[in-house]
């Protein structure tokens, strides 16, 4: 299907009406593209009353009238800012109004269906990034389910959003470790930020409006990483790029929680700990430090290195390496598949070698709302295809936090007990010894305080030893009870198919609090 952001779309997506997950590729920092996605996707429409074509089309002059192109800035000076006269100023004014004024007038169609957008949603090619923030203000307002997956271009909004200053360091940085062709890639690829930042720099929007949108309605829809779990406990896991699960058992232990991969089951379970960690630090604005520490990387964007599972911020957000991703596509009888973007336009060999290894390419002919700039001027996309992946139900394990918490502490107490227990065995050597001196060399204090070094070991050591093994029957208890509910997981007896009417109270099953249950 070929399409163009220009003109609605009135013919809604084939996939649309039987299906209630979408994953659609890189929306290239365009609000435009997230918004023709949702309609596309019969996800949203304009309200009753209103010609819908007539009100889609005054959505794209006001979004296009907001990308500055008369306003001719060199877009290396970042941290200098641009003042513009009076009159520029009330005209954007205007113009910003009249794109409020069409996302008002938008309302959802059905708010059980979810999308997942498979990441650079912001700091990117598009116009403004002011405008998605506060289309995502509009869709989460109005209750619709989405996910945003962190990618690289999400990652420079977050870390300005964090420590400004740092930020724009790390720009000139990374545009000067740049090769010279690159430079004004470069540069074009973080527009939609640029012109925030002009937003900004002249009073029109204040910079803690928008931190207040990012804090409010951006960090809480965004995602490391994420998964999807079938009726028959098939896995597919989504990242904006491409992945093995070397760099999930990296980025758990990152995040410092457990690992597990004996089963489809296990590895979701371990993404959402993953995901419930992360959560902790993006949703609070106390740990902005530590939040900035998992998101900063040496790496720089251009980097020519190979895929380093090590590092698991650069791979899930900038891999291109898919020839030293290991394949892993089944585990215990049941298929993984990964869905991806980021890669742009494969090759055939590249082509080949992702189906091997069960990855989809959603940026492949990804080119809906990938505008370029010639002379200035915006080149519209017209008559490019539209990636979708889409699925009738979805499945997700349900963790109360509470439950993963308990575990994770009970798991650092072990660990501890465990280095107590060790230095307890050298203080007991080194009480000995001192003994031993103090007896100035002599049998009976040589002895003396062999037996006072042994008899203090041993006792703490066996109080230490006790409580670690309580504390392990503890953690497996919490492990067998998270990874084992009542009635098993993910039967055909215990999942609810979206858009089926619910058991009247009485007869709906008792459904344990980590199982699972479909989006």
């Amino acid at each position: 299907m070929t399409l163009t952001l220009k003109e609605y779309p009135g013919k809604r997506h084939e996939d649309a009406k039987d299906n209630h997950h979408f994953t659609v590729g890189d929306s290239h920092g365009n609000t435009l593209k997230i918004l023709f996605t949702l309609f596309h996707l019969d996800l949203i429409k304009f309200k009753e009353n209103i010609d819908q074509k007539l009100e889609y089309e005054k959505f794209v002059k006001a979004y296009n009238t907001l990308d500055f192109s008369e306003i001719r800035f060199n877009m290396k000076s970042q941290e200098k800012q641009i003042i513009l006269t009076t009159e520029d100023k009330e005209t954007i004014k205007d113009r910003l109004e009249k794109f409020k004024k069409a996302l008002s007038n938008i309302e959802i169609v059905d708010a059980k269906k979810t999308s997942t957008f498979i990441g650079d949603t912001m700091h990117d090619r598009g116009n403004n990034d002011y405008l998605t923030l506060l289309l995502l203000e509009k869709l989460s307002t109005e209750k619709l389910n989405f996910e945003i997956i962190f990618s690289n271009h999400d990652r420079e909004l977050i870390l300005w959003y964090l420590d400004n200053k740092q930020y724009f360091a790390r720009q000139t940085g990374l545009e000067n470790a740049a090769a010279p062709d690159q430079k004004s890639t470069f540069q074009n690829q973080k527009r939609s930020f640029l012109n925030l930042k002009l937003l900004i720099d002249n009073g029109i929007v204040d910079e803690e409006t928008i931190h207040e949108l990012i804090q409010k309605f951006y960090l809480p829809k965004l995602k490391l990483i994420d998964y999807a779990l079938d009726n028959n406990n098939n896995l597919t896991i989504y990242t904006h790029a491409p992945i093995d699960l070397r760099v999930i058992k990296s980025l758990a232990k990152k995040l410092a929680v457990i690992y597990r991969d004996t089963s489809t089951l296990d590895i979701a379970a371990t993404i959402e700990q993953i995901n419930l960690k992360f959560s902790a630090l993006k949703n609070n604005p106390q740990e902005k430090e530590n939040l900035k520490k998992l998101l900063c990387s040496t790496q720089a964007i251009y980097s020519k290195e190979n895929y380093d599972p090590d590092d698991p911020i650069t791979a899930i957000s900038l891999n291109r390496d898919i020839i030293n991703l290991q394949k892993k596509t089944q585990l215990g009888g049941k298929n993984i598949n990964y869905i991806v973007g980021h890669l742009g336009q494969c090759e055939k060999e590249d082509i080949a070698l992702l189906k091997e290894k069960n990855i989809t390419n959603l940026d492949h002919d990804n080119y809906l709302g990938h505008s370029q700039r010639k002379n200035n001027e915006t080149i519209n996309d017209q008559n490019q295809q539209f990636r979708l992946d889409a699925k009738k139900e979805i499945c997700k394990l349900k963790f109360a936090p509470e439950e993963v918490t308990e575990m994770l502490d009970t798991y650092h107490n072990i660990n501890v007990n465990r280095a107590l227990f060790c230095a307890n065995v050298l203080g007991g050597a080194l009480l000995g010894g001192s003994l031993v001196g103090l007896g100035g060399l002599n049998l009976p204090g040589m002895i003396a305080g062999a037996i006072a070094g042994a008899i203090a070991g041993a006792v703490i050591a066996c109080i230490l030893h006790i409580v670690k093994v309580k504390q392990k029957k503890q953690y497996k208890k919490q492990m067998f009870t998270l990874f084992n509910p009542p009635g098993g997981i993910l039967t055909k007896n215990n999942i609810q198919s979206e858009g089926t009417q619910p058991k009247s109270e009485g007869t709906q099953p008792k459904k344990h609090k980590c199982q699972s249950a479909c989006l």
